[in-house]
C-alpha cells in the first residue's frame, strides 16, 4: 500500500482549459518505465502498451478504448525482463510555463471484480519543478484483505470508497492546485497475481494559457435586415495585430476566409492594451433563409493564430424580423466573482421565445444550464453559484431564436 503524501487534493469533477499535454499511448508515447519493466510472459501476465489486437493477447477485454492503451496484469511473476510489483511509468518535463488552472484527465479500467487485495493499488502523482510528489488520483479495494475490486480512494487513506472500476474505461478529472515551469507525472500499479489487472488510456494535462494574446468577453452574430452583423468585445489584448473572420455554410463546404485585418481596417487590433474594445463587421454577402457559421481568430505580432469558438446564425429578411428585435445579455456581475454570479438578459418581441442560458468552459465543454424555457418580452435574472467549480475563465452563452450572445466571466478563488 502506498504512503500518502501530506499535501492532498480535493476531488473536483470539472477541469477547465485547453489541452496542454496528452498521452494516448500511440507510437509516439512519451513515457519511460521507472519501476519494473515493460513486457509480456507470452501467456496472461504483462505490463505493456497494447491495442488488444496486436498479438499481445492480454486476456481481459476492455470496452470504450480507442486505439492503443496501457494495461497490466499479475506483474510480479518474473515472466519478462524487469518484471516487478509495483511497476511504474513516468512522464518528465511537461511544459506548463505561463499556464494556470492546471488539471489532469485520464481513463481507467479494471475487469477484476473479485481479485483485488488490500495490498493492491493504482496511483497517479505529479510534481512541479522537481518538488515533492503529490497524490493526484488513487484506486484501492474497500479495505477487505482479499478478493474485492478497485474503488477510487478519494481521501488517500488507503481504502477505496468512491467510484468502482469495471471493464469499461471511465474518465476521471482532477484539479492541480499549483503551477510552475515544468511538471512530471507518474503512474504506479501494484497488481501482484491471480488475475489482478488494470488499464489506462488518454492521459491529459489541461490548463489556461495566461499568455494568450486576446481575452475575449463577448462574441455574437445577429441577423439584421437580411445581413449578418458580427460583434465582439475584448477585455485586454497583448501584441494583437488584428482579427480574421472565417465563414462556412455547411459541413461539406468547409470554412473560408471572410475578412482579415490586413485588408479591413475595422479588424485591426489595438496592440497591447488593458482597455475594453468592441469590434464589428457586417457580412452582406448572405442569402435569406441560409444558416452560416462564423469563427473569429486573432493574430499576434509573431504571426501566431488563436482561434475562438464558432457561432451560427440563420439569415432573416427584414419583414421576418421580430418588432422590436433585440436580445441583450447584460454584463454579469461581479466579474471576477467568487462564488456567486448574477446574470441578466432582456428579450424583446411580440411572441414567445425559446431561450437558453448556458455555461461553457474555455475548452468549449458544457458546464451547466442556467435557464431553458419560453420567455416573453421582459428582463430575466438568474444566479450561478460556482462553488463546485475551479478558478478560471467561463463563457455564458445566451440563445433565443436565431440570436446568440456570448460573454466571458472569471471565477477567482
Amino acid at each position: 500500500m502506498f504512503k500518502a503524501t501530506v499535501l492532498l487534493l480535493m476531488s473536483i469533477q470539472l477541469i477547465i482549459g485547453a489541452t496542454i499535454w496528452t498521452e494516448d499511448f500511440s507510437a509516439g508515447s512519451k513515457y519511460s518505465v521507472t519501476l519494473g519493466g515493460e513486457g509480456h510472459d507470452g501467456s496472461s501476465d504483462y505490463f505493456i502498451r497494447t491495442d488488444d489486437d496486436t498479438g499481445h493477447n492480454i486476456g481481459p477485454s476492455y470496452t470504450g478504448t480507442a486505439g492503443f492503451f496501457f494495461a497490466g496484469q499479475d506483474i510480479d511473476d518474473g515472466g519478462w525482463t524487469g518484471s516487478a510489483n509495483p511497476s511504474q511509468l513516468t512522464w518528465s518535463g511537461i511544459n506548463i510555463d505561463g499556464v494556470t488552472s492546471l488539471g489532469f484527465e485520464g481513463k481507467f479500467a479494471s475487469i477484476a471484480t473479485d481479485k483485488i487485495d488490500n495490498a493492491d493499488y493504482l496511483l497517479v502523482e505529479y510534481r512541479i519543478d522537481n518538488g515533492s510528489w503529490v497524490n493526484l488520483i488513487a484506486f484501492e479495494n474497500d479495505g477487505t484483505q482479499y478478493n474485492t475490486y478497485f474503488l477510487e480512494d478519494t481521501d488517500f487513506n488507503g481504502d477505496g470508497e468512491g467510484s468502482q472500476l469495471g471493464s469499461a474505461m471511465q474518465n476521471f478529472t482532477k484539479s492541480i492546485t499549483s503551477t510552475g515551469s515544468s511538471l512530471d507525472l507518474r503512474f504506479t500499479a501494484a497488481i501482484g497475481s491471480e488475475g489482478e489487472d488494470c488499464a489506462i488510456e488518454d492521459f491529459l494535462i489541461t490548463g489556461t494559457d495566461s499568455s494568450l494574446p486576446v481575452e475575449l468577453s463577448a462574441w455574437q452574430a445577429t441577423s439584421t435586415k437580411g445581413q449578418v452583423v458580427l460583434t465582439w468585445t475584448t477585455e485586454s489584448e497583448i501584441e494583437n495585430q488584428g482579427f480574421i473572420l472565417s465563414r462556412s455554410q455547411n459541413s461539406e463546404s468547409g470554412s473560408q476566409e471572410l475578412a482579415l485585418f490586413s485588408t479591413h481596417d475595422a479588424l485591426l487590433g489595438h496592440g497591447s492594451t488593458t482597455a475594453r474594445n468592441t469590434y464589428s463587421y457586417t457580412d452582406k454577402d448572405v442569402i435569406v433563409g441560409q444558416t452560416y457559421t462564423y469563427q473569429l481568430s486573432d493574430v499576434d505580432y509573431r504571426g501566431d493564430v488563436t482561434k475562438h469558438s464558432e457561432i451560427s446564425v440563420t439569415v432573416r429578411a427584414a419583414e421576418q424580423e421580430l418588432k422590436p428585435t433585440e436580445l441583450t445579455l447584460h454584463a454579469a456581475y461581479p466579474n471576477p466573482f467568487n462564488p456567486e454570479l448574477t446574470v441578466s438578459f432582456t428579450v424583446m418581441g411580440e411572441t414567445l421565445h425559446a431561450t437558453s442560458l448556458q455555461v461553457f468552459d474555455v475548452n468549449g465543454r458544457f458546464v451547466e444550464t442556467l435557464y431553458d424555457g419560453s420567455t416573453d418580452a421582459g428582463m430575466y435574472t438568474v444566479k450561478w453559484n460556482g462553488d463546485k467549480h475551479p478558478s478560471g475563465i467561463y463563457f455564458i452563452r445566451l440563445s433565443s431564436g436565431n440570436d446568440v450572445q456570448i460573454q466571458g466571466v472569471t471565477l477567482l478563488r
